[in-house]
């Protein structure tokens, strides 16, 4: 009797790995993918379709304020920054969420928002910027957000605080002016031991903004904050003994954004 063998093949294509599985592209948590595309960095040449998505999302859930916040020189954190954005993202679904530790840098980040947004997720939208995001001649990322958000048909009662501290109340302050040219108001700015960049500018009070408060020190040497021309509150926080660093986290200073967040 004969014997008949029959060969069965596979193509190819059929054992390759589909994108995704296997060996093929690396897992992205889809938080972190979402926070991506709705949150721009600083630089990001998209940053305006980036935060009309943020808007859009903000009007589904509700939220009314942008807090614009600009740190130091090298304060910036990135990667705890990162971490803040997909707390928040999480918290504001009703997911558990872990906040980032304070670290040796984000001082706005660590000082003054996270201890906002750990007690209440919706109290406002963030977004967290390098001092050097903003300047004279060009407003970035931030003037782009803030653009999407005032603008955005479908919430008319929209809010925009801006903070910064130290470089960082620099930015605060070009942002403002280039806000105030663009018939944008703000609702409130609080700058935090703000200093010019290179003791090159100018700091002071634009028409734009409803209110305005700053606070400075002068325990810290080289590192002493300015007051800011025409605001409506300049505290000086020296007997309190802080530093230029913690200033952030002062007590007067979370109290001033609790105002902004409020009023």
């Amino acid at each position: 009797m004969k014997k008949h063998f029959i060969f069965l093949s596979l193509s190819l294509c059929c054992l390759a790995p589909t994108p995704g599985w296997g060996m093929g592209a690396p897992y992205v948590d889809p938080a972190d993918a979402e926070v991506n595309d709705h949150k721009p960095k600083s630089g990001d040449t998209n940053a305006l379709a980036k935060c009309q998505k943020l808007s859009a999302r903000a009007t589904r859930l509700g939220l009314n304020t942008l807090v614009i916040a600009f740190e130091g020189l090298a304060s910036y954190d990135a990667s705890g920054t990162s971490a803040a954005y997909r707390a928040q993202w999480l918290a504001q679904s009703g997911q558990a969420a872990e906040w980032p530790r304070a670290s040796n840098g984000g001082y706005v980040l660590h000082g003054l928002l996270v201890p906002f947004l750990q007690r209440d997720a919706r109290a406002f939208e963030s977004l967290i910027l390098p001092y050097d995001s903003v300047a004279d001649g060009n407003g970035g990322v931030a003037e782009a957000c803030a653009w999407a958000w005032l603008k955005d048909s479908r919430a008319p009662k929209r809010r925009l605080v801006i903070a910064g501290h130290s470089y960082g109340g620099h930015a605060a302050n070009q942002l403002a002016t280039r806000l105030q040219a663009l018939n944008l108001r703000i609702d409130a700015v609080v700058s935090i031991d703000p200093r010019t960049r290179g003791y090159v500018g100018n700091l002071g009070r634009t028409s734009n903004a409803e209110r305005w408060e700053n606070f400075y020190q002068t325990n810290t040497p080289f590192l002493s904050g300015y007051t800011v021309p025409g605001a409506d509150l300049n505290q000086n926080l020296s007997s309190t003994g802080i530093g230029h660093t913690q200033m952030p986290r002062a007590q007067a200073v979370h109290e001033a954004l609790r105002r902004a967040l409020r009023d």
